[in-house]
C-alpha cells in the first residue's frame, strides 16, 4: 500500500492532469488604433493560449465581458503604447 498510492499519484499527475492554459477568451479595447497596437494584438491572435473574443469600444463593454465570463481583457491605452513605441524605437544594448 505504501508503494501503490505514490505510484498511482505519479501516473495521475504525470499523464491524466493537464495544467496547460489554452484558448483563453480575450477582449481588446484598442484606444489608439495604431500600427503598433494592431501588431501587439496580432501576437495574441497568433498564440494558442488566447482566442480573440472581440473588440470593445468602452470600459462598460469590458465590464460586461468580464461579468458575463465571455472574456479576459487586454486594454491598450495610448500611454502604454507610447512607452512600447519608445522602447521599440530606441533599443538598449548592455
Amino acid at each position: 500500500m505504501a508503494v501503490v498510492i505514490p505510484m498511482m499519484l505519479l501516473v495521475l499527475f504525470g499523464y491524466a492532469l493537464k495544467l496547460d492554459v489554452e484558448n483563453v477568451p480575450m477582449a481588446v479595447w484598442d484606444q489608439s488604433e495604431s500600427q503598433i497596437s494592431r501588431e501587439f494584438v496580432s501576437r495574441f491572435e497568433g498564440s494558442r493560449y488566447f482566442s480573440l473574443h472581440g473588440y470593445v469600444r468602452n470600459y462598460r463593454e469590458i465590464e460586461r465581458a468580464i461579468d458575463s465570463g465571455d472574456a479576459f481583457v487586454a486594454s491598450l491605452s495610448q500611454r502604454t503604447l507610447r512607452v512600447l513605441s519608445s522602447q521599440v524605437a530606441q533599443p538598449r544594448f548592455n
